[in-house]
């Protein structure tokens, strides 16, 4: 017997239900923010390190000034949001150049898990105070239909057992195993009008159309084009945490086409030996 998610107090049989669910296809661009101060020489670049919306909010950050004597650069992080304290001297001036506060960046562990930092031109001229602004032209995000198909992914761990002498004796880890992905999802259209700037999910598959200026999901430009799948599970009811499933860098290996039933089945394989989970209030 299946329980509800509503009932806390007793023990509940979790079960996903499709229609609680959003897929998505997430490329791998990554979402960027200019600083940008009057001197010369003074402006920052960031880059978000995640290109997953769902996982982590966009970064946000904020340059103040102390207002005191000899204040020291310091960097706060606070959840997503990046709190740079400029330094000043004796005179309550401003002096942190760009480099110096990429150099802040890059020391400050939280900040460096949210963003990078690059200092344009030669970084030589001094940060102003620039109030609190988010990193904006994340990821491309196109939503599947699912309709009456499904969405499974399989991880796998090859183990190998040594015997001694005929019986069981140790067991290690052999080498790691790919996650493989089966989706089926709606057949509206195999491929975008020219120019709508909305891609087919074939199209983002095939990095072709409009999708072709979407950027790969894997480190190696190299290879073959990747896409990342976010699974977004909202249970219906108040106070429950949903989940994130996140299968990175999947390439897709046969895409089977069904007529009768509009559908489309696309198979393949991560670049990854299990899938990201996280949850979320």
């Amino acid at each position: 017997m299946k329980k509800l998610y509503c009932e806390p107090f007793e023990l509940v049989y979790a079960q996903i239900d499709l229609k609680d669910a959003v897929v998505n296809l997430v490329d791998g661009k990554l979402g960027t923010l200019i600083m940008d101060s009057t001197p010369a020489d003074s402006d920052v670049t960031f880059t978000a390190v995640s290109k997953h919306n769902g996982t982590k909010d966009q970064p946000e950050i904020e340059f103040i000034d102390p207002m005191a004597a000899d204040a020291a650069l310091s960097v706060v992080v606070v959840g997503t949001v990046i709190t740079v304290n400029l330094a000043t001297d004796a005179m309550s001036v401003l002096t942190t150049t760009a480099t110096l506060l990429v150099a802040g960046i890059v020391a400050s562990a939280p900040a460096s898990v949210l963003v990078t930092a690059v200092a344009e031109g030669a970084g030589t001229g001094l940060v102003e105070a620039i109030v609190k602004a988010p990193l904006a032209g994340g990821a491309n995000v196109l939503a599947v239909k699912i309709g009456e198909g499904n969405l499974s992914y399989s991880e796998r761990r090859e183990m190998i057992y040594t015997k001694d002498r005929g019986k069981l004796d140790t067991v290690r880890e052999g080498d790691e195993q790919t996650v493989e992905v089966s989706m089926d999802f709606i057949w509206d259209f195999l491929t975008a009008v020219t120019a709508s700037g909305i891609p087919t999910i074939e199209d983002v598959l095939k990095n072709r159309g409009e999708a072709s200026a979407w950027l790969t999901t894997s480190s190696d430009p190299c290879e073959p084009f990747t896409v990342d799948i976010e699974i977004f599970h909202t249970p219906p009811c108040a106070g429950i945490e949903k989940e994130i499933i996140t299968l990175e860098e999947y390439h897709y290996e046969t895409l089977d086409h069904d007529l009768r039933e509009a559908t489309v089945a696309s198979s393949g394989q991560c670049n990854k030996k299990e899938a990201t989970v996280v949850r979320q209030t």
